[in-house]
């Protein structure tokens, strides 16, 4: 199925759906040339359970079993650093090994975005405000970054999506000027929200993000 890509995108979950359930990505010990060559991954990772920390996985350095996948940006380069982003709300990933190459395979819950810094759609605007909410959340943990890590691997990658959605159409329903200048994503996310209730994902209660990262949340504690 990877012979003639780099990387490859599993269809959306569901219609208009902001990102994919699966990510492939191929590395090769002698890069094809004709098409993006990953030769390297940058994503939290850890067993499951453990603390998730930033790691560069590479042909040279192979991964074997499966391995938990934490809440942040997926970055895949290839040979002359070029770079192709995702952003994930929890993930497994796990490879494939065969002579001098390796597909990993990215699946989740959650959708996986596509992130194109200069299209800034909505899947970048969503990674943009997911990511604000973990800066201010790790803050308050005052420089415990291992606590920080070891929540990120409590947290399951629906419920963490739901939580994220929750946390920013909550911010935007309270701020009109951010409704005003942001109205196109703002409908996006509506519409986000419609989709999801539609298909009975979206519960009558659920926490934020921001309170599911806190410190003391009761649902960790």
């Amino acid at each position: 199925m990877m012979e003639h890509w780099g990387y490859h995108l599993e269809p959306d979950r569901y219609p208009y759906a902001p990102g994919h359930h699966t990510l492939l990505i191929a590395m090769r010990e002698i890069p094809t040339e004709m098409h993006f060559d990953p030769e390297a991954i940058q994503l939290r990772m850890g067993e499951s359970g453990d603390s998730l920390n930033w790691s560069t996985i590479r042909l040279k350095y192979p991964l074997y079993g499966r391995r938990q996948v934490g809440l942040g940006r997926i970055i895949v380069s290839d040979r002359v650093d070029k770079r192709i982003e995702f952003f994930t709300y929890g993930a497994t990933i796990e490879a494939i090994h065969d002579h001098n190459e390796a597909v990993y395979a990215l699946r989740s819950p959650a959708p996986l975005l596509a992130i194109n810094a200069e299209l800034q759609d909505f899947s970048a605007e969503l990674a943009f405000e997911t990511e604000v909410i973990v800066a201010e959340a790790l803050a308050k943990w005052h420089g415990n970054e291992p606590g920080f890590a070891r929540r990120l691997s409590q947290l399951e990658p629906a419920r963490c999506y739901l939580a994220a959605i929750h946390s920013i159409l909550g911010r935007y329903q309270r701020n009109r000027r951010l409704r005003d200048g942001f109205h196109l994503f703002y409908a996006a996310l509506c519409k986000e929200v419609e989709q999801l209730a539609a298909l009975g994902y979206w519960p009558g209660e659920m926490a934020r993000l921001d309170d599911l990262l806190a410190p003391e949340h009761p649902a960790f504690a």
